[in-house]
């Protein structure tokens, strides 16, 4: 069996609000910060490697903030190829930044190495 991709969403301590003297606000606007993104490993073994506990595997980009959780929810698997994912990570991605309950760390939609073709108009 090849490999096989899958969409993963988490939720990350990132401020919605710039400032810290504003987290207050952000606990009371109720809005997750979430981060998008594809992987072939497990989902699970990304979320570790994204909080710094996988050696050889880069931990999640300080901009981001430190992932708290999987969101199953958002979770979709058994992708065939890495740009079928990718298209599936920026309709996520897109679908999350338009939701009022959840802010995207990523401004743009996220864009796979060397494609230069989308299936979509985001920039």
């Amino acid at each position: 069996m090849g490999k096989t991709w899958s969409v993963y969403v988490l939720e990350t301590d990132k401020n919605y609000l710039k400032s810290e003297k504003n987290k207050y606000l952000n606990e009371l606007r109720n809005v997750k910060s979430v981060y998008v993104g594809i992987t072939s490993k497990t989902i699970e073994e990304r979320f570790l490697a994204h909080q710094g506990k996988v050696s050889g595997l880069k931990p999640l980009r300080k901009k981001h903030g430190v992932p708290i959780r999987i969101l199953e929810n958002f979770t979709k698997e058994g992708f065939k190829s890495r740009y079928e994912a990718n298209d599936a990570e920026r309709k996520m991605w897109n679908k999350l930044r338009n939701d009022p309950n959840y802010f995207t760390t990523q401004k743009l939609a996220p864009k796979e190495r060397g494609r230069t073709i989308y299936n979509d108009n985001l920039n």
